[in-house]
């Protein structure tokens, strides 16, 4: 599955990006450019701590794109399309720490559970954000790696589109 690729060692290495990032960094390896994904992403509430969004791409041909020091999901559901058919990936629970990288061609939810926002993460402003909390989550064109990702009740279908 070029689309999902996960590697278990250590720690658990999840990509959601299209193409796949190498897990390890080899300077050998020239990092290739982030492309509009067939990734969307569904969510009770997104929790982000220690968030900071660059204005400009870090790399020549990437999108701008958020770190963040911790990422929680509640009730994640995730379809991957590539166009031939979807999986979706379900999970109770999603937390993701370490080297947090994600963008998202629109993020839209309520923040503070009643003002509706929609924006793509290249429009969130370079100011350092300690801790933001969305509800009702929608998020298209999402690209996301994180260093350790802790799933609760993971279900992965080969299905579309995606029951919740």
């Amino acid at each position: 599955m070029r689309w999902l690729p996960l590697l278990l060692g250590a720690e658990l290495i999840l990509s959601f990006t299209s193409p796949p990032a190498p897990a390890v960094a080899d300077p050998a390896v020239t990092p290739r450019p982030w492309l509009h994904t067939g990734v969307t992403l569904y969510a009770d509430s997104l929790t982000v701590r220690g968030l900071f969004c660059f204005p400009l791409p870090l790399r020549p041909g990437s999108p701008a794109s958020c770190t963040a020091t911790s990422m929680d999901v509640r009730r994640p559901l995730v379809l991957i399309d590539d166009g031939t058919g979807g999986v979706c990936v379900k999970a109770a629970r999603a937390l993701l720490t370490g080297d947090v990288h994600f963008h998202a061609a629109v993020l839209s939810g309520r923040l503070l559970g009643v003002l509706p926002v929609a924006l793509p993460t290249s429009a969130i402003p370079p100011l350092p954000i300690p801790y933001l909390t969305l509800d009702g989550v929608k998020a298209k064109g999402v690209q996301l790696t994180a260093t350790k990702v802790s799933l609760t009740r993971l279900d992965i279908a080969a299905s579309a589109p995606c029951d919740g």
